[in-house]
């Protein structure tokens, strides 16, 4: 009997016997909006001169560095923006359905219950919808992690607009009180702005060589609002604090880079900006985009082994960064040139450990014992 299973179903897929891989869909390579193709190369990695101590911290190796998109220019103050306004939105979201669910509204009582839960009425859901909400996992930290917010409703900001008082109330909390505000000027509460996300730690998991999945799942919590703060922190002797005012959020700097972000909130955007893209594959039917994009939270990979022992003051520049640089300076436009050349500055931060007061550069904090050696990087890259 299984026998002549086995030999329909073989049968009934027209193969004609022949290995002819799954069936899939056709993919096309799409370039991201806003980014230029930098291609792949390789290059001989490590010390050059004889190792007299033979200490083997850095043997020539020969390492290929696979093509990546990057972006052409920083990461703009509008660009980022949208981000602060998409987590705002969610938490503003997110307060108004667990109040409406509180106090048993669902839409069609009017008024703050257009943004209650969409599980609040399981009529239209498909079968599988109500399985996976009646079977859902919970959460001590977040007993709402299982509920779909309402989007289809639009926020009302204006207060002459609001549909109740209990739309009010919740409001009124994510705002700044009388007593904090000056000017007349109502501001929203920037530490409520906090996105959070998951992801594998697969190092983790391999050096266990554990089947339990879920205890490398690391949950990561990061602020969204850039520190503006500091203009005036990193410039003591500077009347920066038009700059502090008004950077950020003023139209007149929407398209110049944004500042004050930290390495753990970059993440946290990253995260955002692949499931922005990701949200909308899923729409059209599209592959997703694989969130490779993430630094590995503990441990490094070979290069950046050999970029944390060899980056010290004293020692041989040998920094693979440069190298790949001077690879690619003779089919690089000029912006992009300058994109990798912020890029090393950036790379050098995670390496070398906070230890002084920080500096501002075009977006970026470097480390106070890094700037002679920084002049040295962006001499050898503008060469």
């Amino acid at each position: 009997m299984l026998a002549l299973l086995l030999f329909f179903s073989c049968k009934s897929n027209n193969t004609k016997g022949e290995l002819i891989g799954a069936p899939g869909q056709k993919w096309f390579s799409e370039k991201p909006f806003g980014m230029e193709l930098i291609p792949s190369g390789s290059f001989v990695m490590g010390k050059s001169e004889e190792d007299m101590a033979s200490a083997l911290n850095a043997p020539t190796k020969t390492v290929t560095v696979k093509s990546f998109y990057m972006d052409n220019t920083e990461i703009t103050n509008a660009e980022y923006r949208q981000y602060v306004n998409w987590v705002k939105d969610s938490i503003v979201r997110v307060k108004l359905a667990v109040l409406a669910d509180d106090l048993g509204l669902t839409p069609e009582d009017e008024g703050i219950g257009l943004y209650a839960f969409k599980e609040s009425d399981t009529t239209d859901m498909t079968p599988y919808e109500k399985y996976k909400f009646y079977n859902a996992p919970t959460d001590p930290e977040n007993p709402y992690a299982g509920y779909t917010l309402n989007r289809t409703e639009d926020i009302i900001w204006n207060t002459k607009d609001y549909p109740d008082e209990y739309y009010a109330e919740v409001m009124d909390q994510l705002y700044l009180s009388e007593e904090e505000a000056y000017n007349g000027q109502r501001s929203f509460r920037v530490k409520e702005l906090k996105y959070t996300y998951n992801w594998l730690d697969t190092d983790a998991a391999i050096a266990a060589r554990s089947d339990n999945r879920k205890n490398y799942i690391r949950k990561e919590v990061a602020m969204v609002y850039p520190d503006t703060t500091v203009w005036i922190k990193d410039f003591a002797y500077a009347y920066n604090e038009p700059m502090h005012n008004d950077y950020f959020w003023h139209d007149a700097y929407s398209d110049y880079p944004v500042v004050g972000v930290t390495w753990k909130q970059a993440q946290a955007f990253c995260h955002w900006r692949t499931k922005l893209k990701n949200d909308d594959q899923r729409v059209r039917g599209a592959q997703t985009v694989n969130p490779d994009f993430l630094q590995r939270q503990n441990g490094n990979t070979l290069l950046e082994e050999e970029l944390k022992a060899v980056l010290t003051l004293g020692e041989d520049l040998i920094c693979w960064e440069i190298m790949v640089v001077l690879w690619l300076i003779l089919s690089l436009k000029e912006v992009i040139m300058l994109q990798i050349q912020r890029y090393i500055l950036w790379k050098l931060n995670l390496m070398q450990p906070m230890t002084t007061t920080c500096t501002t550069w075009q977006g970026m904090c470097l480390n106070g014992p890094l700037l002679p050696l920084i002049q040295v990087l962006m001499n050898t890259c503008l060469l």
